[in-house]
């Protein structure tokens, strides 16, 4: 059990369609930094896109290869989102958690953003991923996901001291994902982070991140920032667990089962 938990928030701006480019900045503004976690936007290697069918098999391997490596070289948990999948198999947006001895956990989102035509390309994912770190139990989630507070919840099944959410969420919705972040850690009394990028995408939309980290009590423990940087932060677990003690709202939560 690790007390003190060092993560990374990886806020970029992300180059549309060129994986290269990408991996090379990750690269980049990750190497002076030493950190247990880090934690990449949703899609970080192409963007928010809508033609997975260009995002070739062979791109997919690289990118994963890429992150496996840098898992290893930090030794840490790599977190990451990227496009998988081709036409026969279907694509979907997925989540990989790298960890430095080479193994890979994955969730696929499940609530795929259909104002945007999302369930048209990608096909949803049904199960809820929580994996453990150092002593930490983890659940992340992508991006639309944050909305959906029964999918989010915390659970004696599969509890969770630390929340993570990757997206590509705009900047004319950016205060919902405050409230929203906000929301998630004090409901589930956990830590909270959401990683989000910057800049402009291929189709227009500007993105002005608001990358944070938020502790149980509701309150920023880092960010919101709205510049391309690696955002570091410490998350004490024994603050967590004391305040689990002292005001134990999980132990009076309503019992429930996730249908389709």
């Amino acid at each position: 059990m690790k007390q003190s938990l060092s993560c990374a928030l990886v806020q970029m701006d992300i180059a549309w369609h060129d994986f290269q480019a990408n991996c090379d900045k990750v690269q980049q503004i990750t190497n002076p930094i030493s950190a247990d976690i880090f934690v990449l936007p949703e899609m970080f290697h192409v963007g928010f896109t809508m033609e997975p069918q260009k995002v070739s098999e062979e791109e997919q391997k690289k990118v994963q290869e890429f992150c496996s490596q840098l898992a290893k070289e930090k030794n840490a948990l790599i977190i990451a989102g990227t496009v998988v999948g081709n036409a026969s198999y279907g694509y979907y947006n997925r989540l990989f958690a790298f960890f430095p001895d080479g193994t890979i956990n994955t969730y696929d989102k499940r609530h795929l953003f259909s104002f945007a035509g999302e369930h048209e390309h990608y096909n949803a994912g049904k199960e809820r991923l929580v994996i453990e770190y150092l002593g930490w139990r983890i659940n992340p989630l992508i991006c639309y996901d944050l909305r959906f507070p029964v999918f989010a919840r915390n659970s004696a099944v599969k509890p969770f001291d630390l929340q993570l959410f990757i997206a590509n969420w705009p900047q004319a919705r950016v205060s919902a994902w405050d409230a929203l972040l906000t929301a998630r850690a004090i409901e589930n009394q956990c830590y909270l982070i959401g990683v989000n990028r910057v800049g402009e995408d291929g189709k227009g939309i500007t993105y002005n991140g608001h990358s944070a980290a938020i502790d149980p009590y509701g309150n920023y423990v880092a960010g919101p920032i709205e510049n391309e940087t690696v955002l570091t932060v410490e998350l004490n677990k024994k603050l967590l667990d004391d305040f689990r003690v002292k005001f134990p709202v999980l132990g009076d939560a309503d019992g429930f089962t996730l249908t389709e």
